[in-house]
């Protein structure tokens, strides 16, 4: 009877696959107590997961009870030595019955009656133990399994390709790429993404079909992908954005008013399109390199926005506007000439005063606020500006005693 079964069902299967593709055909041989059955799964185009007349084949079962029993099915009472199913572009997982005839070890020998396209790997999954055995040609595993009918015992695993898609850096030295990893048809698996040293820069279980990992550097990029036993390993590169920089000199960074105020750039941005000045004072350009005039003393900043498509950069700088020639640079006098400035170089200066009764020196910024105030007795007193702000300054010399000012003055840093 066993050789009668098994001739029918090999006789079924040529008629079934008379005409078609040799692709993507597995038969499972489950022996043990002395007896083997087998079910056979195949991919094919143009078969559906239900009962297809010109591809399928019922399952025939052995009158003899000591005879196991493997098969697929596609609803209760519904059995099928031969099952074919769809090219499947998603995971998929069938359900393997079997009847068991006695306690004890049992063997299943796959075999790859046609060989199994590239885009598919192929496992099983002991739903007892929940073991995964991937099946690499002709396969055979030895499971242990329990007297039991019409039970489910393994999954037959369908894999197919993770799909991995990418967004480049969008701007330069944003460092916000993007990588995504969908597979089709599976909400439990592995994701591992390696960046070029090795590093692993996610891990994890992942409960969706799609995973999304953001504000990733250009690099290339290792992705390794677990499921139902089966190990993918994809690469992927991030590229860098194009190099693009924001960058100007001033020709000047201190006006004065008496000589026009009029301020020069140099614009050395680089792979920029297009961009935006702001003066300080209200008012604005777009040109490559624009020159602006100021007509009152202060300290404007000077901001330009570089764009290059959707991506912006900002740089401010500074310049000061002076009302007249005030930042020394030898010998400055006061309204008598017993006191004086003396510009030393680097922002250093020297108070000189013939007066040695105990005086007070005080630095305001151009808003009023004191930077810094002290009091000295000797006929000189040296300060740097080095460790303030860029902007414009006044200061102040006062006799304490005779509350006279001996020394008023307007720097510049």
């Amino acid at each position: 009877m066993k050789t009668i079964c098994l001739s029918i069902l090999t006789v079924l299967f040529f008629v079934n696959t008379k005409g078609f593709s040799n692709t993507n055909t597995i038969r499972f041989t489950l022996s043990g107590n002395g007896y083997s059955d087998e079910t056979i799964m195949r991919m094919l185009d143009g078969a559906t997961e239900n009962f297809d007349g010109s591809y399928d084949a019922w399952k025939l079962f052995s009158p003899n009870p000591s005879v196991p029993s493997i098969y697929s099915r596609i609803a209760p009472s519904q059995e099928l030595a031969i099952n074919s199913l769809p090219e499947y572009t998603s995971d998929k997982s069938i359900v393997l019955f079997a009847k068991i005839p006695v306690t004890g070890y049992y063997t299943i020998h796959i075999q790859e009656i046609y060989p199994i396209m590239p885009k598919y790997s192929l496992s099983l999954t002991d739903l007892s133990s929940n073991v995964h055995f991937q099946i690499f040609g002709d396969t055979t595993i030895t499971l242990y399994l329990v007297e039991q009918q019409d039970a489910p015992i393994l999954h037959f695993n369908i894999y197919t390709k993770a799909i991995v898609s990418k967004i480049d850096e969008t701007c330069s030295a944003n460092n916000d790429g993007v990588l995504s990893v969908t597979k089709l048809g599976n909400t439990d698996w592995s994701c591992q993404i390696l960046d070029g040293n090795g590093t692993i820069v996610a891990d994890g279980m992942v409960s969706a079909e799609t995973i999304t990992y953001s504000e990733l550097v250009p690099d290339n990029y290792l992705i390794r992908i677990s499921s139902f036993g089966i190990n993918e390993v994809q690469s992927i590169t991030i590229n860098s954005a194009p190099f693009f920089l924001a960058d100007f000199d001033l020709m000047n960074d201190t006006l004065l008013l008496s000589e026009g105020a009029t301020l020069g750039i140099i614009n050395n941005s680089t792979n920029a399109t297009a961009y935006f000045w702001d003066f300080g004072d209200g008012n604005t350009s777009s040109g490559n390199n624009p020159s602006h005039t100021y007509f009152s003393e202060g300290l404007y900043n000077i901001k330009l926005i570089a764009y290059n498509n959707n991506c912006s950069k900002e740089l401010e700088k500074t310049v000061v506007v002076v009302d007249d020639q005030t930042l020394p640079t030898a010998i400055n006098e006061a309204e008598n000439k017993d006191n004086s400035l003396l510009a030393m170089g680097q922002n250093r200066f020297k108070v000189l005063t013939k007066n040695t009764e105990e005086k007070i020196i005080t630095l305001y910024s151009l808003e009023g606020k004191v930077v810094f105030s002290t009091l000295f007795n000797s006929n000189q007193y040296q300060f740097s500006l080095s460790e303030y702000d860029k902007g414009l300054y006044v200061l102040t010399v006062i006799a304490t005693t005779e509350r006279k000012t001996l020394l008023q003055v307007k720097l510049v840093n």
